[in-house]
């Protein structure tokens, strides 16, 4: 693959995942305002994480295979053998991303005094202060989480989901 071509492709891969990521980070502010406090701190976080994996993952599939990895063949891509290898992935990158999300927690509970898992948004923009540890707490884990999970998911997709066979390489390379 010519160092341009996978420059757009990484590119397109970081603009597809922005725009799963904001809709992740959206429906969990969202969830985190609805949910009764009695379910418990892990309760929230599992629920919360879960639906906005889930949905951002959905829409995360359908830009990469119509969008990021071009020169894939299109039946592969629509294959329920890729749609599988993806959702595995995409589960192992979810645990990794909760384990994060569940250090980032502790962390600042030890550093700062403070829970993540029961931030909410409504009550911060009420009395809108920079300065709020929680907040900062918050953002940082989510963004620290994500990028990792970003790195692990462009590595295990571009390898193991939507890769080019042999043949395809091949008329790449003819191509040049």
């Amino acid at each position: 693959m010519k160092q341009d071509t996978r420059t757009k492709e990484i590119i397109r891969f970081i603009v597809v995942g922005l725009i799963a990521t904001i809709i992740d980070y959206l429906i969990r502010l969202a969830i985190i305002q609805v949910l009764p406090e009695t379910i418990g701190q892990n309760g929230i976080l599992a629920i919360q994480y879960t639906i906005g994996f889930s949905i951002s993952c959905i829409i995360n599939y359908a830009l990469s295979a119509i969008w990021v990895f071009k020169g894939v063949d299109k039946k592969s891509q629509k294959s329920l053998l890729t749609m599988v290898k993806f959702l595995i992935f995409a589960a192992i990158g979810f645990f990794i991303g909760l384990g994060l999300t569940y250090l980032g927690d502790y962390i600042s509970q030890v550093s700062f005094n403070v829970s993540i898992i029961d931030f909410k948004i409504i009550e911060f923009f009420k009395n809108f202060n920079l300065a709020d540890t929680r907040f900062w707490c918050y953002t940082l884990t989510f963004m620290f989480s994500t990028l990792i999970v970003l790195i692990f998911n462009y590595i295990t997709r571009k390898k193991f989901v939507f890769y080019k066979t042999k043949e395809q390489n091949t008329k790449d390379i003819n191509k040049d």
